[in-house]
């Protein structure tokens, strides 16, 4: 954050660091908008109050309570038999009687320790049986329960601090705890003063004291320091009192926080040194004047720094501390650990910030590591590593052997540098350490890249970690794991990864299962204190689903694609061909979806040998829909319906005696549901015995999926996505989220919220992969939505192509999914856009040889054709001297952007940045496809090239026009294909904006967006 930003030089006063964020004005807000901007954000940080702070909405003065304290209900006329009420709430009639204050004491001073400030003083004029309850209950002060009487605001600073002396004064104590977070003491000194005296006269237990700033030189009261009952104390944006002329008086303080607060290191060594029950010291965004904080504690048991100025952290002698943990920013610092017997927890360490020391030896890169170098104790570490730098990979082993009894292992992989040499051998040449062959058990992995650095860390720990039994890989925004200096890691949701388990600790290639399930992660400032954040991650609520593997080693590209987000989730969509048939084309699909409803425990039992001879027909039937595509189309309805008819039969087959039961009377409807609707046409009985199965068996989960598969096909989608909705409330599911996904895609088609649809079905998409990242079909409903999304933007978003390319890759490790046609044909689709067209051609040519009816050798032909008219126009040059005289021109462009002027000859391949072609269009290609459009070009030089335009009409540019290509991304194509090898350049326009047409921007009637055409085939 600004507050601890780098490079400030030394902080000794709030009137340095006013003058250093001034000096910062020019590069974004003022000192003042950035202190505002911190303080809240600090109080975010703190422990949550006793006692929330009252609804605005609902805060009122008024003789209304929204309680009552009698169980008399003589005044509810209106409702005199408590409707409304919950059946076992109603409340007694009539007697009047109070039977609250005939509780103990206790009791009833629990009950009002547990009322916000104003409501609990008010209890004494409840009767006299309460008069002495709020005395004799310990106070709660909060300054975010003070408003004015019968209004919602609140009281501002001058009549808030007096509010809370005389609270604590009225009160004879003890003071449990007092909370000022919304409170300025400007031009209050005396009266804070009075409050502070008053809260260390009454024994206050609990203090958060924050001043609201400006001006920033509020003196903290040296009576905070003579507190001798505090057990706990959170202070915010004060100067420190100096310790030196009043001398710490806290023998009780067990914790302490020190937010955005100036504090010399002397007297933070006298607090350790005169606090001597002192289990927690944090310190969030506070400036240390001589930038060290040297740990010298005989109590500590935790230590924060959260990204403060500190130059040197010292752990000097802590006997008893088990938790180091540091958030650091700006320069290079050290972290010296000297004693500290007990340290179970460190980290994050960072590579780049920090030098660690142990025992008096710097750790490098590569040393042999000797015993004084060790942490014998440590469980828990906790490092930032940029894999792409050499120097930091070879740090990890290194450390491995400094901590030998390490057992849980946190990676943060940070993005750097592009660096493209080969550390097989490296990780190849490693051999074991101690706590990898007999301790390390768990790996988190942060902020996975999908770098090959990374896999091959992955791998060596696979290898090596012979007790190893959880990885898990944490999907997180790069933005949120390195939050920018303003930001702390915020906490995020349940399912925001993946664990990886064995169930013995074989390590190795055992051969041993490996179960996915989702992960969660919890990071935040408190987290960090309770260290919730280094438990092992937990499982989410749904079962672990198995994947049965001969090795534990990860595969090559376990996620999409080498970004720092697991995927990047915009949304849209595309003429990729869905599933001819809108059923998930999975095997599992087929074969579970009838014999799942026998084995959940729905009161049929799985060997029941009738129900399971029609599971397996039903099986078979739906695998012959997914996988037998014949050359004549008209034999594939014929054989499925004698394949229909034979399960029918055996349906029919089954005795009366195994169709009694409700549950096995929904397993028969909704097989014979499933036989009927196995057809591409809607089936109306078929919907019926569907219909009739949810209604008899709710969570018949399958029977949801069919019947909204088959509503599906009579054109109501919005009743369709009604039954996978309610599907999905039984538990996740990855063939309803693929159903889902691909109905949400074609709900997209012609709708104004075609973007959200989309965005809607990546989402879920990607939510099936997580639940099974082996399963190939969710591989290919993945790919489907970011091809989707390509046209949804407009044809022009080439990062949804990568998505998608990258995602039928996986598809295809699935041996299933590489029988569906359909994979290979939207593959070939995506690599078409990208010009990849040796992909392409070789996808398209799979596809029409797994599917003759689907059209995919026509698209071969339409590229061979385009790639024939590409290389003949290359050929068709014009005379020199005409040429010349075209291209004169060009030398007049003058660009009003930075961008340097430059001709093919010295592009490099790929995206060349701050760089323009100037280029004069010879000629439009026409061919059979909308986008991209082609053009004959050529630059200064004479050079010619091949322009694909992306976004644009054909009419916004003309033969003879002048086009400035900014940033273009240059290629050369070499293409070889059966007989021809197709050479030429060409240069991709992604972007409208990438250029200008007679120097003027396109216009914006000429840029378009694709239409989404997703096919559903039979």
């Amino acid at each position: 954050m600004d507050a601890a930003a780098a490079g400030q030089g030394e902080l000794r006063t709030y009137a340095d660091v006013e003058e250093f964020f001034n000096n910062m004005s020019s590069e974004g807000p003022s000192a003042q908008d950035r202190i505002d901007y911190i303080v809240p954000y600090i109080i975010s940080l703190l422990p949550p109050p006793y006692v929330p702070a009252p609804d605005a909405a609902d805060a009122s003065d008024s003789e209304d309570e929204h309680f009552s304290l009698t169980s008399s209900s003589s005044d509810d006329e209106g409702d005199p038999a408590g409707a409304g009420w919950p059946a076992v709430f109603l409340p007694a009639q009539g007697d009047g009687q109070d039977r609250i204050s005939r509780l103990s004491n206790d009791l009833l001073a629990n009950v009002i320790s547990r009322l916000p400030t104003k409501e609990a003083a008010r209890t004494m004029v409840l009767s006299a049986r309460w008069r002495c309850l709020w005395p004799a209950t310990p106070l709660l002060v909060d300054d975010a329960h003070l408003r004015y009487p019968g209004e919602s605001r609140e009281i501002p600073g001058f009549h808030a601090v007096r509010a809370i002396s005389r609270c604590v004064a009225a009160h004879p104590g003890p003071v449990r705890g007092v909370r000022v977070t919304r409170t300025s003491f400007h031009t209050q000194e005396y009266a804070l003063q009075r409050m502070v005296a008053g809260l260390a006269a009454k024994s206050v237990q609990d203090l958060v004291l924050f001043n609201r700033p400006w001006p920033l030189n509020m003196p903290l009261p040296d009576d905070i320091l003579r507190c001798a009952s505090l057990t706990r104390l959170y202070l915010g944006v004060w100067h420190f009192p100096d310790t030196a002329a009043h001398r710490p008086n806290l023998p009780n303080l067990q914790e302490l926080g020190l937010f955005h607060t100036i504090i010399a290191d002397r007297d933070i060594d006298a607090l350790l040194a005169r606090c001597r029950k002192l289990k927690i010291l944090s310190f969030a965004m506070s400036y240390n004047s001589d930038s060290r904080l040297r740990v010298r504690s005989r109590s500590l048991s935790a230590v924060v720094e959260w990204r403060c100025s500190l130059e040197e952290i010292i752990v000097d002698d802590a006997p008893c501390l088990e938790r180091l943990v540091f958030d650091s920013i700006g320069d290079r610092r050290i972290v010296k650990i000297v004693q500290a017997p007990r340290l179970e927890v460190l980290g994050f360490l960072d590579l780049q910030l920090h030098e660690l020391q142990i025992g008096g030896i710097v750790i490098k890169a590569g040393m042999n590591v000797r015993p004084r170098a060790m942490l014998p104790s440590l469980k828990i570490f906790a490092v930032k590593v940029r894999f792409l730098d050499q120097t930091e990979v070879k740090m990890l082993p290194t450390l491995l052997r400094c901590f030998p009894s390490l057992e849980t292992l946190h990676i943060m992989s940070i993005p750097g540098s592009t660096d493209t040499a080969d550390r097989a051998g490296f990780w190849e040449s490693l051999g074991s350490c101690d706590c990898l062959r007999s301790h390390l058990k768990t790996l988190v992995l942060h902020g996975f890249q999908n770098l090959n650095q990374e896999l091959l860390f992955l791998n060596y720990i696979l290898e090596k970690g012979k007790m190893l039994k959880t990885l898990c890989i944490v999907r997180s925004e790069i933005d949120d794991v390195i939050a920018e200096a303003r930001h702390v890691v915020p906490e995020v949701g349940p399912t925001s990864g993946f664990i990886l388990e064995r169930d013995t600790p074989s390590g190795g290639s055992s051969g041993s299962d490996i179960s996915v399930c989702p992960a969660s992660r919890c990071w935040s400032f408190q987290h960090a204190i309770d260290f919730s954040i280094w438990q092992r991650p937990k499982r989410g609520q749904n079962p672990p689903v198995k994947i049965h593997g001969p090795s534990a080693s990860l595969p090559s590209d376990f996620f999409l694609h080498p970004s720092p987000e697991y995927f990047h989730s915009r949304a849209v969509s595309s003429p990729a061909r869905s599933h001819r048939h809108p059923m998930s084309r999975e095997r599992e699909a087929s074969r579970v979806a009838a014999s799942s409803a026998l084995q959940r425990g729905e009161g049929v039992e799985a060997a029941d040998a009738g129900l399971e001879r029609t599971a397996e027909a039903v099986e078979e039937l739906y695998r012959l829909r997914d996988t037998f595509f014949p050359r004549d189309p008209a034999e594939k309805p014929a054989a499925l319906r004698a394949r229909a008819d034979a399960a029918l039969a055996v349906l029919d087959s089954l005795p009366p005696e195994q169709r009694k039961s409700p549950q096995q009377r929904a397993v028969c409807e909704f097989l014979r549901g499933k036989i009927l609707d196995v057809f591409p046409e809607y089936n109306k009985e078929a919907e019926d015995h569907l219909s009739k199965a949810v209604k008899l068996n709710p969570s018949l989960v399958d029977a949801w999926l069919c019947l909204g598969n088959c509503i599906w096909k009579k054109g109501d989608l919005a009743s369709a996505k009604n039954c996978f909705v309610l599907a999905l409330k039984k538990g996740a599911d990855k063939k309803i989220l693929c159903q889902l996904s691909m109905l949400e895609r074609s709900m997209a088609q012609g709708s104004e919220d075609q973007k959200l649809l989309v965005e809607e079905s990546i989402n879920h998409a990607k939510e099936a992969v997580m639940l099974d990242i082996k399963d190939g079909n969710c591989w290919y409903n993945l790919g489907n939505a970011y091809l989707t999304s390509f046209f949804v933007s407009g044809a022009w978003d080439h990062t949804q192509l990568h998505h998608s390319v990258k995602a039928y890759q996986n598809a295809e490790k699935d041996e299933t999914t590489k029988l569906n046609p359909d994979l290979y044909y939207n593959s070939a689709t995506a690599n078409k856009y990208l010009e990849n067209y040796e992909r392409a051609l070789s996808g398209f040519e799979a596809a029409a040889l797994k599917d003759p009816d689907l059209g995919a050798d026509t698209e071969v032909q339409k590229i061979t054709s385009l790639l024939d008219k590409l290389v003949h126009a290359m050929k068709g040059q014009l005379r020199s001297k005409r040429l010349a005289s075209l291209v004169s021109s060009l030398g007049e462009v003058n660009l009003k952007s930075s961008h340097k002027k430059a001709t093919i000859s010295i592009l490099s391949e790929g995206l060349n940045k701050m760089v323009a072609v100037l280029g004069k269009v010879v000629l439009l290609i026409r061919h059979d496809d909308v986008a991209p459009l082609y053009y004959l070009t050529c630059d200064s030089d004479q050079s010619y090239f091949i322009l694909s335009v992306y976004g644009l009409r054909n009419e916004a540019i003309k033969e003879g026009d002048r086009v400035a290509l900014l940033e273009p991304y240059y290629r050369i194509l070499n293409i070889p294909w059966k007989e021809q090898h197709y050479q030429f350049k060409t240069i991709r326009v992604d972007f409208p904006e990438q250029i200008l047409i007679n120097e003027k921007a396109p216009a914006p009637h000429y840029v378009i967006r694709a239409s989404i055409h997703a096919q559903n085939k039979p």
